[in-house]
């Protein structure tokens, strides 16, 4: 009786131990885009002039939402859901209510500190990566988006600076 449950106990443990783990994640809560530290292009269609993020964790699954004005004034909304270094997440991006991204995605955990988000097209082929890293103090989230120019060169569009909702 006594070995049981101790099993039990130690089941118990383990399984709060995750979950306490799951909340604690550094990118988990609400940011929100300081656009005067941001570096974008707002002639660009995918330049936001707001944007807040919301980062939450369930089971391993980082499920990812944001809400953003475009610099042409349109509502964007995007959501996803993904396991890091695990198998494909799907993403997908309304603008003014219309699908305009319906994909799959990869999510890498470089170190405890920088995550890779890796846009899909929908035949597979690599579309983008947004590189996230996260401050030391854990208030600062800087997103640099990288796509690929004409000659397949990998280029910087775009540098948004992103600060945690107290």
């Amino acid at each position: 009786m006594k070995t049981v449950l101790a099993g039990l106990t130690a089941c118990v443990l383990v399984v709060v131990g995750i979950a306490f783990a799951q909340d604690r994640d550094p990118f988990a809560g609400t940011w929100r885009l300081n656009v005067e530290k941001s570096t974008m292009d707002m002639s660009s269609p995918s330049a936001s002039k707001s944007e807040t993020v919301t980062y939450r964790y369930e089971k391993g699954e980082e499920i990812y939402s944001s809400d953003a004005i475009t610099s042409k004034g349109e509502k964007e909304h995007t959501d996803y859901r993904g396991v890091y270094d695990g198998p494909h997440g799907h993403i997908k991006m309304t603008i003014d209510g219309k699908v305009v991204t319906d994909a799959r995605l990869q999510l890498r955990k470089l170190d405890p500190r920088t995550r890779l988000r890796i846009a899909m097209q929908p035949d597979g082929t690599l579309r983008g990566i947004i590189v996230r890293r996260l401050s030391e103090d854990g208030q600062t989230i800087t997103s640099s988006i990288l796509g690929f120019d004409r000659t397949g060169k990998v280029t910087n569009s775009q540098t948004r600076v992103f600060e945690k909702v107290k």
